[in-house]
């Protein structure tokens, strides 16, 4: 089921480029999160699942891509895990907190609780998750650049 779920939100003949990398990760990030929201769920059916034979030369082909960009195929492999495992926790979350907000009377951490407290009222709107998509791609961002300012400063550090 939880090959399923995916299977046409990421096609196997997908072909990433190594040239603009953190584009194609971005974009299955986006997809993978979109079709996992398609299901009730979805993240934790799909949670703790490894690829199957047949998915494994899509993983191989975005380890080729990956290492032909300048990183090693074990770091690389790190990054995909890392993202996928971004998405799962954040699809968890998201699903949870839309399911316990159509069952709330009134929003979480209402004004008059965050009165005294001026640096989470200047936030309350990440704190009360008003917007999924921003708040995901804010994450995806730091991850994946991240990723890339680590491996760039630290060649071998993950090895």
């Amino acid at each position: 089921m939880a090959e399923a779920m995916l299977a046409e939100a990421l096609p196997p003949d997908r072909r990433p480029a190594p040239e603009n990398w953190p584009d194609w990760i971005a974009q299955d990030a986006r997809a993978k999160r979109r079709a996992l929201l398609a299901y009730h769920d979805g993240a934790r059916v799909h949670a703790g699942t490894l690829p199957t034979e047949d998915e494994l030369p899509a993983v191989e082909a975005q380890l080729s891509a990956l290492c032909r960009a300048g990183l090693r195929p074990r770091s690389a492999l790190r990054l995909l895990l890392a993202v996928d495992r971004y998405i799962m926790g954040w699809v968890t979350e998201e699903q949870a907190w839309r399911q316990d907000a159509d069952e709330r009377a009134r929003p979480p951490f209402p004004d008059e609780a965050l009165r005294d407290l001026p640096l989470l009222r200047e936030a309350a709107d990440v704190l009360r998750m008003t917007d999924h998509d921003a708040d995901f791609e804010y994450g995806l961002r730091i991850l994946i650049e991240g990723f890339r300012v680590e491996e760039g400063r630290a060649e071998g550090a993950l090895e």
